[in-house]
């Protein structure tokens, strides 16, 4: 019996439910396929899955003691996932520069485009600039966006006139003085 299998088994018993249990493998990605499959094995496969959801409503009425235990399990939820905990960092220890969509290494300009030495990926400039400031924008999305930030987000890789170029025809251009900053254009 599978540990996830036992847990559940375990929860319900706890809560006073006494419910059946029948466990499978699915694989819900559309482009997975399994080769050569044991038969015996209860697994779904993605293109079995719409089928199997069918005869699995037909099959199981939702009664008093069903709406009971989406309740109770629905009261158990965790809201925070200890899986997606964000470790600490600062803008002043983290290494500047574009990455590479493909290797994450750090690129070389080379005119209107960027390589990367280590992987041989080509791409213009805009599209690193623009990937640069999306990290930026993940990262730190109290940090009021400026082409000095990015300049030096960016490892000075790119210039800042061609960055506030860049940032003017994507971006909002909020306030007139030296602490103007850039900021989502409104859609119309």
């Amino acid at each position: 019996m599978k540990r996830s299998e036992t847990a559940l088994r375990q929860l319900l018993a706890h809560n006073k439910f006494n419910i059946p249990i029948e466990s499978f493998l699915v694989f819900v990605n559309p482009e997975f396929t399994l080769l050569q499959a044991p038969l015996n094995e209860k697994i779904i496969l993605p293109t079995q899955l719409p089928r199997f959801l069918n005869k699995l409503n037909q099959q199981s009425p939702k009664t008093f003691i069903h709406s009971n235990l989406s309740a109770q399990l629905t009261s158990l939820r965790i809201s925070e996932n200890r899986f997606s905990r964000i470790p600490s960092y600062k803008y002043s220890d983290l290494q500047k520069g574009i990455t590479c969509p493909s290797c994450r290494s750090f690129m070389h300009p080379e005119n209107s485009k960027i390589h990367w030495s280590t992987c041989s990926y080509f791409e213009k400039k805009e599209q690193g600039l623009f990937r640069s400031i999306q990290d930026f924008y993940l990262l730190f999305p109290q940090t009021k966006i400026m082409t000095n930030m990015i300049y030096d987000w960016c490892g000075g890789t790119c210039s800042k006139k061609f960055i506030r170029n860049r940032l003017k025809t994507s971006f909002e251009l909020l306030g007139r003085t030296q602490k103007a900053f850039y900021g989502p254009k409104h859609m119309e």
